[in-house]
């Protein structure tokens, strides 16, 4: 059963704003994830978001290159 943000009831706060920090950053786009917090993250959806993770990495480099 889904509380009203997605996430099954009962789950804790913490778990909640670890995941809401995810999709902030847009390292996590579906929100289907919220229904499987508790499920491992198959090894394609984790290689999206390191792939995610790497770029936005990679574009806050070339920013501070060009500021030099």
């Amino acid at each position: 059963m889904e509380g009203n943000n997605g996430y099954p009831l009962n789950t804790p706060e913490w778990k909640k704003k670890a995941v809401d920090w995810l999709y902030e950053e847009g390292l996590l786009s579906s929100e289907d994830w919220k229904k499987k917090i508790e499920e491992p993250l198959p090894f394609w959806a984790q290689a999206a978001v390191y792939q995610r993770l790497f770029l936005k990495l990679k574009g806050a480099l070339q920013a501070d290159d060009k500021k030099v």
